[in-house]
């Protein structure tokens, strides 16, 4: 019986230990054959496998691979050992080369070696490392490489280059600046000058053990405990003579570790320690030789094996273990079968088995502990608020009230022809003061008095306040430290401020795991948000919402129907088939420890290439030529990665406004002038600054001090020559131009918003065609003929569906009538501004416009997809592709233009996005090369025949599918041989 019983107390001892393993998975890797593993200080995962390198922040992962066309690029795939070389630096250690790599400029610097790595030693900046065939390598300092090979002829060389064995430590270095070197063939000193000193038996007195050296490790008392194949010598530097005290003879040293205050000696089969000068058995192992320790946990293991010891426990991890390095609160393994982590953190979510009542109920326990329950007679509602005599119920979706004296009871049915009933499919109700708030599952939320029953508001949705209620179906109601809040069935999460009569809106942007809320509920202090996707909780002095997840314990994949109950004090989860106890004190003292950092800025030019731009001491020149920029943030870490929020400020000024973004998510910003300008981060919510750039706007050379000195210099003398001659000629062209715009205005005036038929231009053939999703659209074309002969198109897209984006259009439409018909990239910038003053909140416009004029067609875009150009002279389609920010986005924000030559023959597309995005039955897209590949095909066709084409590519595409977003097409044919075609 004692030894099943210590037999369970074992196996248990094993599970409690793997279950704090856990697998990461690492997107994109090629390879779960991790060779090497470390972290650096921003606590980004560095991950060497057989097939490349791998940063990992918890949620994206970069792979870097070798280029043998760069010079700047990793060498060799296969990654050995990897660790830090300074703050901003990592080593990366592969087959051909040491590289130092810099995180900052995103560049290895390499120095190439023989033959595969096998052992590395790091101290005071220098690199050494043992390889298979070609001896030993050191990288100083001064990133000088060195190298010590065995030559027959020369004594004075290492007595060995060939380095097969992976485990021990084969490096040692003493006060004097001297490296010890353990090989299979003696005991070698590498002094700081380069010169060899070489350890044999023969010229030791046989004092040496054995001249098959594992592994060495330096003493605080200065003495080389040399670890043989035959037992265990010691090396006085101070003497510099071996003593002639040795031990464990016979055994075979494979490696060392100091735990605490001794120090642990594998061997092939068990574990000893010296302490105090004495040699003491441990415990038996499976010929460890490596050991890491962090302030929990103990473990010993061995290069290539999958069995390794936890706190004294063994325990097989079913996959062999090659590297293993400490990370936050716990450990990281890299194995040929992934990576596995390790944590010390205690979990506040366990597994239960509670028989729960209903008086345990988070909603009816309250209900329960009064002791006016006990001469109530109704049992079943839904939810419940006592106010005097009465309790007040909530079932089958109306509201009633029983006296508590006599037990009589009224029903309040909904009546239309009252405005003072009660609404229709009431879901929640609460009791505040003097009122009752009522929320209902399709009208929104109600406030009356309770005791009149008279309505004092409705709260709804109002597009001119932004603090009104964003929902109209209320899904529960909760009361929280005199503020109420407001769940939602797709709308999220709303708390009601009696200072401003308003709402302050919370969503997934917040943390919250969907905006589908399905219970409010307050435990301990804490509010918790039951949502379609997971379980949230807002702990007091928090500004964002966390979940409870599988990261703590909890392992439930369906949140509806969820019960929850008060036992022991913890609050217990039930699902269908499962039950969950959480540790609310435990919870309300878990604080976050990822902080954002900036893993990459790249610069996108107006050809939309990407740039990394360096960012070294936290500066950042951005070249002329960049047009955007793309800052990524990261909260490095494995635990709730995706849960961490930041905020961040860009521009010039002390009062710039801050955003919000989620991990994983990038800052994208538009570059604007040339004045520098300054990114600050920080955690949401936090006063901390943990990020902070200067970007520094390199101007053209235009626009630098000595050409706009130039500039002011002809300027000047030009207005001085020419002032006289000139001033009667401006006077005549600003009468002339008043009296155009006037003429202009008056006939925009006269414009309809909608073009009711195309133009009719000579030699050229239009046709239009349009399909409207099943909502109202936000896609639409225009045509504006100007007195010179001059065309302009327009053909763009407004973000989204419905009312606002018919808004936008009727915005933008009215815009193009009333602003100067200049060149089109001038057009949009008036446009764009006059859109951004009107600020109806997110929604944008996309804009194409085209200038036909001489014979050239000059074409400006504002984030719209690209114009197909068909040459027939040489029967091929050009992509014109304008980089650009939507309308509204910036103000004062500047366009491209790009001309194209229309010659006979030619065609030009436009279209919005609908097309190319169109989905099939399989919800993949149509794309743009096949509606490229369909223009070609067909662009020797009238425009007509084109747009058939196209049409019906969406057809067969579509199969039957109503398409989702408006698909718009303006085609434009030149064709000579007509004098007039009409569309």
């Amino acid at each position: 019986m004692t030894f099943l019983f210590s037999l369970f107390l074992f196996t248990a001892s094993i599970y409690a230990s793997e279950s704090k393993f856990n697998l990461v998975n690492i997107p994109g890797a090629q390879s779960k054959n991790i060779l090497s593993v470390t972290t650096d200080q921003d606590n980004f995962i560095w991950v060497g496998t057989d097939q490349g390198l791998i940063q990992f922040d918890g949620i994206e992962s970069d792979i870097f691979r070798s280029n043998p066309f760069s010079t700047t690029s990793l060498s060799g795939n296969r990654i050995w050992f990897l660790d830090n070389y300074s703050n901003d630096t990592l080593i990366v250690i592969s087959d051909e080369a040491i590289h130092l790599y810099s995180k900052k400029s995103y560049q290895f610097e390499k120095f190439k070696i023989g033959s595969r790595p096998t052992n590395y030693f790091k101290e005071d900046g220098e690199i050494w490392i043992t390889t298979l065939s070609s001896g030993v390598y050191k990288l100083d300092k001064n990133k000088i490489l060195a190298s010590f090979k065995f030559e027959p002829l020369n004594p004075f060389s290492i007595s060995s280059s060939n380095f097969e064995s992976i485990n021990g430590n084969k490096f040692a270095k003493d006060s004097s600046g001297s490296v010890w070197l353990a090989t299979s063939s003696g005991l070698n000193q590498i002094l700081s000058d380069n010169s060899v000193r070489r350890y044999f038996k023969s010229n030791t007195d046989d004092q040496l053990l054995s001249e098959n050296i594992i592994s060495l490790h330096l003493t605080s008392d200065d003495v080389l405990l040399v670890g043989t194949n035959s037992g265990l010598n010691y090396y006085s530097l101070e003497e510099k003579s071996f003593l002639k005290k040795v031990d464990l003879v016979g055994k075979s040293i494979q490696g060392f570790k100091e735990v605490e205050d001794k120090l642990l000696i594998f061997t092939k089969s068990n574990t000893y320690s010296l302490s105090n000068e004495e040699i003491s058995f441990e415990s038996k192992n499976n010929g460890f030789s490596f050991g890491i320790q962090n302030n929990k946990s103990t473990v010993l293991w061995k290069k290539g094996t999958s069995t390794i010891s936890f706190n004294d426990t063994n325990i097989d991890l079913k996959r062999d273990v090659n590297s293993v390095t400490k990370f936050r609160d716990g450990l990281l393994f890299g194995t040929n079968d992934g990576l596995m982590n390790l944590t010390s953190r205690d979990f506040f979510v366990t597994k239960s088995n509670y028989q729960t009542s209903i008086k345990e109920r988070i909603d009816f326990i309250g209900y329960y502990n009064d002791q006016r329950s006990d001469d109530i007679k109704i049992k079943s509602f839904d939810a419940y608020g006592f106010k005097d005599q009465f309790l007040w119920f909530l079932s089958y979706g109306k509201i009633g009230r029983i006296n508590i004296k006599n037990n009589d009871r009224d029903i309040y049915e909904y009546n239309p022809r009252n405005p003072n009933s009660f609404p229709k499919n009431i879901s929640s109700f609460l009791i505040k003061d003097n009122h009752i708030w009522v929320g209902s599952s399709e009208t929104g939320l109600y406030k009356y008095d309770i005791e009149t029953l008279n309505l004092i508001n409705h709260y709804q949705f109002n597009i001119d306040d932004p603090t009104s209620l964003q929902t109209s179906l209320v899904t529960s109601l909760v009361l929280m430290d005199d503020n109420i809040y407001v769940g939602s069935g797709g709308d999220g999460l709303f708390k009601f401020q009696s200072s401003t009569n308003g709402f302050i809106k919370s969503d997934v942007n917040m943390g919250l795991s969907s905006d589908i809320i399905n219970e409010l509920f307050v435990f301990d202090g804490v509010l918790f948000v039951n949502t379609q996707q997971g379980l949230n909780y807002l702990a007091p002095g928090d500004n964002y919402f966390k979940s409870i997840d599988r990261d703590d314990g909890l392992s439930i994949s369906n949140f509806d129907g969820l019960r929850f109950s008060k036992v022991n004090r913890k609050l217990v989860v039930e699902g269908n088939n499962s039950q969950f106890s959480i540790d609310v004190s435990a919870l309300k003292l878990f604080k976050s420890q990822a902080k954002p950092v900036i893993k990459r800025i790249s610069g996108v030019d107006s050809r939309n290439n990407e740039h990394l731009l360096p960012f070294i001491n936290n500066k950042v020149n951005v070249p002329p030529f960049i047009t955007s920029l793309t800052i990524m943030v990261s909260f490095p870490s494995i635990y709730k990665t995706k849960q961490n929020l930041y905020s961040y400020s860009f521009g010039s000024s002390s009062n710039r406004e801050s955003l919000t973004r989620k991990a994983g998510e990038s800052i994208l910003i538009s570059k604007i002038g040339y004045s520098d300008k300054v990114l600050n981060i920080k955690s949401l919510g936090s006063n901390e600054l943990h990020a902070g750039i200067n970007f520094n706007y390199i101007p053209p050379w235009y626009f630098t001090w000595w050409a706009i000195t130039s500039y002011a210099v002809f300027a000047i003398g030009g207005v001085y020559v020419f002032t006289t001659l000139r001033a009667r000629k401006l006077q005549q062209q600003m009468e002339e131009s008043r009296k155009s715009e006037e003429l202009e205005e008056a006939r925009n005036l006269q414009l309809q918003l909608l073009a009711k038929k195309v133009p009719e231009m000579k030699n050229v053939e239009v046709e239009t065609y349009i399909r409207t999703a099943t909502e109202v659209g936000g896609d639409y074309y225009d045509f504006f003929e100007l007195d010179d002969g001059t065309l302009i198109a327009a053909c763009g897209d407004a973000t989204g569906h419905g009312a606002t984006s018919g808004m936008m259009v009727s915005i933008t439409k009215a815009g193009l009538k009333g602003i100067q018909k200049r060149s089109p990239n001038e057009m949009l910038t008036d446009l764009n501004n006059i859109v951004k003053s009107v600020e109806i909140g997110r929604i944008r416009m996309s804009l194409n416009l085209l200038e036909f004029k001489n014979g050239h067609v000059n074409i400006s875009s504002a984030a719209m997809p690209p114009v197909y150009h068909y040459s027939k002279r040489t029967d091929s389609v050009n992509e014109i592709e304008l980089v650009g920010t939507p309308l509204g986005s910036f103000y004062d924000e500047e366009f491209d233009r790009y001309q194209v030559d229309f010659e006979d023959g030619d065609a030009l597309v436009l279209m919005s996005d609908g097309l190319p995005e169109a989905p099939n039955h399989d919800g993949e897209m149509l794309d743009y090369p096949a509606v490229k590949k369909c223009i070609k095909d067909n662009g020797s066709k009238s425009a007509s025949g084109i747009k058939d084409s196209l049409v019906a590519l969406s057809d067969k595409w579509l199969d039957g599918i109503q398409n989702p977003d408006d698909i718009t097409l303006v085609i434009f044919k030149k064709n000579k041989t007509r004098e007039m075609a009409n569309a």
